[in-house]
């Protein structure tokens, strides 16, 4: 790759692609906890009374699930 587009190429495309695996990780992370936070308020997944329960501080605004990670949901 550096031989056919040069060094400066062979960086970008690289940051580019390190970005990429970043951005699926975070997404696939987002989606399993949301598909567990589903699962659990309709009682289809073990433990659905620990997993369903949200963040009383944020109740009615949030309905995010206690043990989810900030950025995962606003």
């Amino acid at each position: 790759m550096r031989d056919q587009l040069g060094p400066a190429m062979e960086r970008t495309l690289l940051v580019a692609i390190t970005i990429a695996f970043l951005g699926a990780g975070i997404v696939a992370m987002v989606a399993c906890s949301r598909l567990v936070f589903a699962m659990s308020r309709d009682a289809r997944f073990p433990a659905h009374r620990l997993m369903r329960r949200v963040n009383p501080a944020r109740g009615r605004r949030s309905r995010r699930p206690c043990w989810s990670s900030p950025w995962a949901s606003s």
